[in-house]
């Protein structure tokens, strides 16, 4: 959803001629939309993000102690 919150806003941006000669009646709906989606997404990544680690800790993942490093592979 992010994704394609991005790819809307970006595709309607390039419009700018049809904005000047007042062919769309609101030029702000992409950027609503696309900025609504992009919430959205962001909205449904914290909530997967939170129910997995609700999830670990259910079965008992969370027991073992491990050392978090954005370097480690």
């Amino acid at each position: 959803m992010i994704g394609f919150g991005f790819s809307i806003y970006k595709f309607f941006q390039y419009l700018p001629e049809e904005i000047a000669a007042g062919n769309i009646s609101r030029p702000q709906a992409p950027r609503n939309l696309g900025m609504s989606l992009i919430a959205l997404g962001t909205l449904a990544l914290s909530a997967a993000a939170w129910q997995h680690r609700s999830f670990l800790n259910d079965i008992g993942a969370a027991q073992k102690r491990y050392v978090w490093s954005i370097s480690s592979s």
